[in-house]
């Protein structure tokens, strides 16, 4: 087993020192912090989920760098992403506003396990952050009928949402949500319901 545990650390270390890598510095707040996709050059919404993996670079290697990074990739994102709303875009050129649902949990998990890390100004703008959002996606009840990544997702980062505040009306929304899951489990044990509607079964 401890050569699975090595074995992962290398490529968390690894993969994260290549995120590192595209990490975009400028004077531009829309740009600065950003990670730049060597594959297409463009800069994807998504990439706010390697906030994580910096978190935890900063964690056990006590790295500056990663802290740096990760606070910089989530000032750009509130840059060119957020919404009044709460809600975040998926990509500067997409009006999809379902991807709140992972950026909630990549702060959840940043709270929940790298808070200790992070600088208290950080801690308390992301927090502050997480909270917008889950105001927004305890209402997102569309998201209900959706790909089934996405209620299954938004019902988990309700529940870590209800750990972080203390706020039962978040976990009840959170049961809401994950309760459809007892509609899309096949008697193996897999989920179905990627794509729309859920029901429609392909021949495969």
């Amino acid at each position: 087993m401890n050569e699975y545990v090595e074995m992962a650390g290398r490529l968390v270390s690894s993969w994260s020192e290549r995120l590192l890598s595209l990490s975009v510095e400028s004077e531009n707040n829309r740009l600065d912090g950003a990670l730049l996709c060597p594959a297409c050059q463009k800069i994807h919404g998504r990439s706010f989920d390697a906030i994580v993996p910096f978190l935890h670079m900063a964690s056990t290697k006590k790295d500056e760098r990663y802290l740096n990074a990760a606070e910089r990739l989530f000032d750009q994102t509130e840059s060119t992403l957020s919404l009044p709303s709460g809600a975040y875009l998926n990509d500067v050129d997409s009006d999809w506003q379902g991807i709140t649902v992972f950026s909630a949990l990549t702060m959840a998990d940043s709270l929940m396990l790298f808070g200790n890390v992070m600088p208290d100004r950080f801690r308390e703008r992301m927090t502050a952050r997480l909270r917008r959002a889950l105001d927004y996606l305890k209402n997102a009840d569309s998201l209900r009928r959706n790909n089934i990544n996405y209620p299954i997702s938004n019902g988990l980062a309700l529940l870590k949402g209800s750990v972080i505040f203390g706020d039962d009306g978040l976990r009840r929304k959170a049961g809401e949500f994950i309760s459809v899951i007892r509609e899309v489990i096949t008697p193996n044990g897999l989920i179905l319901g990627e794509g729309v509607p859920r029901e429609r079964v392909s021949p495969k």
